[in-house]
């Protein structure tokens, strides 16, 4: 689903009221703010903060979602990504991989 149309149908009345944008921005908004925090889980840049905000933010949705395949799938996602907040970065986040390449030199 690559097509942003095909979600603005899961977009509730209350952001596009709030902010004043329609549901179309709010779809591609949500995009580039989960690709930018989710680039910054990638690089480990402040990990347990992004992550704890990341969870929140998709607990919310889950919960606006409700009960069905895709908020289902949005709760496992924030519980994985409450776990990420809770245990911090490791070594396998791009940042530890260059720490550790620095300390062998």
């Amino acid at each position: 689903m690559d097509d942003p149309n095909a979600w603005v149908s899961w977009v509730p009345e209350w952001p596009t009221a709030l902010f004043k944008i329609d549901a179309y921005s709010v779809v591609l908004l949500n995009g580039i703010f989960e690709s930018i925090l989710g680039m910054m889980l990638l690089l480990g840049l402040w990990t347990r903060w992004v992550a704890l905000f990341l969870s929140l933010h998709l607990f919310f949705i889950a919960y606006e979602i409700g009960y069905n395949d895709i908020g289902v799938r949005d709760f496992t996602l924030a519980v994985a990504t409450l776990s990420l907040a809770l245990w911090g970065d490791d070594c396998f986040s791009i940042l530890s991989l260059f720490r550790k390449r620095e300390q062998n030199f």
